[in-house]
C-alpha cells in the first residue's frame, strides 16, 4: 500500500548518498496516504504545477454518503469506515450528523491510528477542518505510520490554504514526524515554495535541522524536482541556450538568509547537496551567493571533486568558470612605489579592469578615428591604420570586453558621443551660428544635461523590499489572495503594484515600469519618467542645433 513517490521517496529505496562510506537517507511516504481528495493540490505557488504529487487511487464512490442516520445496529467498525470516508469526501452533513449524535469522538482514531482532522487536512476540508476544531480536535495529534501531524499531511500535499488554517489554530511546524522532518523539511522537499515562504515568515527557524541534520535549504537542493526554462550562457561562447533544471525553493530560502555553510552529520553542504543531485541550477544560485566549494565532506570530496566522480560535465564546468571568475580578481602583480603603495597590475579577467576598458574605449576610439580621418596621410596609410586599429578593437572584444556589462558600454557610448560633440561645436561652430541660434543651443544642451543628470541618478521607483515588508506581505497573501505570479515578484517577494515590472538588470521591482535604458544607464519609471521624455526632448532640439551649425 506504500505509493512510490516521484521525488526519489519510498519506503523501499535508500539513497546512498556518497557511495559505501555515505549516509542513506530515507523519505518514506506513510501508506495512511492512499487516499486523497478528487481534487488537486491547491498550491497557489508559481511552481507547483509542475511539482509531481503522488498519484494515488481513490476509494470506490460512495453512492449513499449523506443517507439517514446510521442504524443502531452499525458497529463502531461500521460507524468508523463511514465518518471517514465522509471527511475524505468532505461531507460535512454526514459528519456532524455522526458526531453530534454522540456515536463518535473527534479525536477517536481509525484502524490505522489516524485521526479526522489528518483526514481532512490531507484533503483540504477547511469546512471539516474549521468544525473538528470547534468540537475539540487537537491541531497537533501525531497519527500514522509516520507519526505525522495533520500539519505534515497538508504540508506534504501542497495545501496551502489548509496549512494557514491549521497554523491558525497555532499547529505547531517545528515538530518532527516519525522520519525526523518537520513540516518546513517537507515544503523544501516537495517543492512547495509558497508554503515554505509562510512558514518562514511565520517565525519557523529557516535553518533548523532535521534528524540528520539537513535543513530545508540542503533539502531543497538535493529533492526539488520541478522544472522551468533557463537561458544559460558562457563567457566564451556568444550564444545561449535554453535547459531545463530544478529550483523552486532554492532561490526563495537563498533570498530569505538560509545559511550556506551548515553541513548535515556528514559534513555535507547544501552545495554538496546539489552536485549529488545533479541540478545545475541550485548549483549555480548556491555559487553566485557565495558558497564555499572547497569544503570536504565526511567522505574527503569537495563540491568540485564529486562533480568529477559523478561525472558531471556540466556541473563541472560551472566549478571551471567561477574558479576563473575568482582567480581573474587576484591581480597579476604588485609593483611597490612606495612603504604603504603599492601599484596593482590586474589581469584582463578582472571585473573592474574590463569595466575601464569598457568605458574608456569609445572616448579613445572617437578620437583616433576622427584624427585619422582629418590627417593628411595617403589613402593606403590611412587604410592600413584603419585595419590596425578595427583589429585592435576586435583583440579588445574578444578578450577584456565582458558581456555581463554592456550596460558600461551603452552609457560609455553616448556619454563618448556627446563629450567630442561638444569639443567639435566649440572648436568650429561656435562662432558660425547667430545669438539667437547660440542661445538656443546652450538653452537645450543645459536642459539635455540637467535631464540626464535627473534620469541616471534619480531613483526611478524602486519599490521598498525591506525584510519586514516582505513577511507582512508573504502573511497577507497566504491568507487572503494566493502567491499569483502575475503580481507577486518571487525575487523581492513583494506584492507587485499595478504596471510594475522586475528588472532583471536593477534586479528591484520598478513602480509603473516602463523599460530599461542602457543609454542613461538605469530604468525609466514612476519616478523619473518625465525627466526621461525631458531627455528625449531636449536631445533632439540639441542635435537640430548642432545639424544647423554643421550646414553653415
Amino acid at each position: 500500500m506504500n505509493p512510490k513517490n516521484d521525488h526519489g521517496s519510498m519506503n523501499d529505496s535508500n539513497t546512498n548518498l556518497l557511495g559505501d562510506d555515505g549516509d542513506k537517507i530515507e523519505n518514506k511516504i506513510d501508506k495512511l496516504f492512499e487516499i486523497h481528495s478528487e481534487n488537486e493540490s491547491t498550491d497557489n505557488d508559481s511552481h507547483s504545477s509542475s511539482t509531481p504529487q503522488p498519484t494515488i487511487p481513490l476509494p470506490p464512490p460512495a453512492h449513499n454518503l449523506i443517507a439517514a442516520e446510521p442504524s443502531e445496529q452499525h458497529s463502531n467498525d461500521d460507524i468508523t469506515t463511514e465518518i471517514v470516508r465522509a471527511t475524505q469526501y468532505g461531507n460535512l452533513d454526514l459528519c456532524q450528523k455522526i458526531i453530534d449524535s454522540g456515536r463518535y469522538d473527534v479525536n477517536q482514531r481509525d484502524h490505522e491510528n489516524v485521526t479526522l482532522l489528518h483526514w481532512a487536512s490531507i484533503n483540504n476540508r477547511l469546512e471539516l477542518v474549521n468544525y473538528f476544531i470547534c468540537k475539540g480536535a487537537v491541531v497537533d495529534a501525531i497519527g500514522g505510520d509516520l507519526q505525522s501531524t495533520a500539519l505534515h499531511w497538508a504540508t506534504r500535499q501542497g495545501h496551502l490554504p489548509m496549512v494557514v488554517l491549521l497554523m491558525q489554530h497555532r499547529a505547531d511546524p517545528s515538530l518532527l514526524d516519525g522520519d525526523g522532518y518537520n513540516a518546513l523539511h517537507l515544503a523544501a522537499q516537495f517543492g512547495h515554495t509558497s508554503i515554505v515562504a509562510y512558514f518562514i515568515a511565520k517565525g519557523q527557524d529557516i535553518d533548523a535541522p532535521d534528524s540528520n541534520g539537513m535543513t530545508a535549504l540542503m533539502w531543497s537542493s538535493f529533492r526539488n524536482n520541478s522544472y522551468v526554462l533557463i537561458a544559460v550562457s558562457f563567457s566564451n561562447c556568444k550564444y545561449s541556450f535554453p535547459i531545463r533544471c530544478r529550483i523552486d525553493p532554492t532561490q526563495l530560502l537563498i533570498i530569505l538568509g538560509a545559511n550556506l555553510s551548515l553541513t548535515d552529520r556528514n559534513r555535507n553542504t547544501a552545495l554538496h547537496r546539489a552536485v549529488l543531485a545533479r541540478n545545475p541550477i541550485a548549483v549555480s544560485l548556491l555559487l553566485k551567493h557565495g558558497s564555499n566549494c572547497n569544503l570536504k565532506n565526511i567522505a574527503g570530496d569537495t563540491p568540485i571533486e564529486m562533480s568529477v566522480k559523478f561525472h558531471a560535465k556540466f556541473i563541472h564546468s560551472l566549478f571551471v568558470e567561477h574558479q576563473k571568475q575568482i582567480e581573474a580578481k587576484q591581480p597579476l602583480a604588485r609593483i611597490k612605489i612606495a612603504p604603504n603603495t603599492e601599484i596593482r597590475v590586474p589581469k584582463l579577467r578582472d571585473p573592474q579592469f574590463r569595466h575601464y576598458v569598457m568605458a574608456l574605449t569609445p572616448f579613445i576610439y572617437y578620437y583616433l578615428f576622427g584624427k585619422l580621418c582629418e590627417s593628411d596621410l595617403m589613402l593606403s596609410s590611412k587604410a592600413l591604420l584603419l585595419m590596425m586599429l578595427v583589429g585592435l578593437l576586435y583583440l579588445l572584444i574578444r578578450y577584456t570586453f565582458d558581456v555581463k556589462q554592456l550596460n558600461v558600454l551603452a552609457i560609455s557610448l553616448y556619454l563618448s558621443t556627446k563629450i567630442w560633440l561638444y569639443i567639435t561645436f566649440f572648436q568650429y561652430f561656435l562662432f558660425v551660428l547667430s545669438p539667437i541660434e547660440l542661445f538656443t543651443f546652450i538653452l537645450c544642451s543645459t536642459g539635455l544635461f540637467y535631464s540626464f543628470y535627473r534620469c541616471y541618478y534619480s531613483d526611478p521607483g524602486y519599490i521598498s523590499n525591506i525584510r519586514e515588508e516582505q513577511v507582512k506581505t508573504i502573511i497577507e497573501l497566504a491568507e487572503h489572495e494566493g502567491f499569483d505570479p502575475s503580481w507577486f515578484c518571487s525575487t523581492c517577494l513583494i506584492r507587485k503594484p499595478t504596471r510594475s515590472k522586475h528588472c532583471s538588470l536593477c534586479n528591484r521591482c520598478v513602480a509603473r515600469f516602463d523599460h530599461h535604458c542602457p543609454w542613461i544607464g538605469n530604468c525609466v519609471g514612476y519616478r523619473n519618467h518625465k525627466y526621461f521624455i525631458w531627455y528625449l526632448a531636449t536631445l533632439s532640439m540639441t542635435l537640430f542645433c548642432y545639424l544647423v551649425a554643421t550646414i553653415h
